[in-house]
């Protein structure tokens, strides 16, 4: 049976914005890469310690490769949310889930 899912470099040369990733830890050197936003993700009931949270977390895709590798929770982002935008600080809350196997889905919360 064939992968008929398309790769993420195209979606990446069409939609992708520069962005830097710093995995969690002292002394971690930052990552240069592209990814995209996609769709926010809201939760009807938040659970522990993030109760009081109601605002929709971001999801920013990045490529999955030996030069970025798998993040972890804690890890900074720094990108715009358009084009030419100014850059923003995010922080790594967690890891969506992904079908294809060449990207990993961040999701994030500002930092500031």
């Amino acid at each position: 049976m064939t992968d008929t899912r398309v790769p993420l470099n195209p979606a990446i040369e069409a939609f992708g914005l520069p962005a830097t990733i710093t995995p969690p830890g002292v002394g971690q050197t930052p990552i240069s890469t592209s990814g995209f936003w996609v769709s926010a993700m809201s939760e009807e009931a938040p659970v522990g310690s993030e109760y009081r949270r109601r605002d929709p977390r971001r999801i920013f895709v990045l490529p999955l490769s030996s030069d970025v590798p798998e993040q972890d929770r804690g890890a900074i982002l720094a990108a715009p949310e358009v084009d030419g935008g100014v850059t923003k600080t995010w922080q790594v809350v967690g890891l969506g889930q992904t079908v294809e196997p060449d990207c990993q889905r961040l999701i994030v919360t500002p930092t500031t």
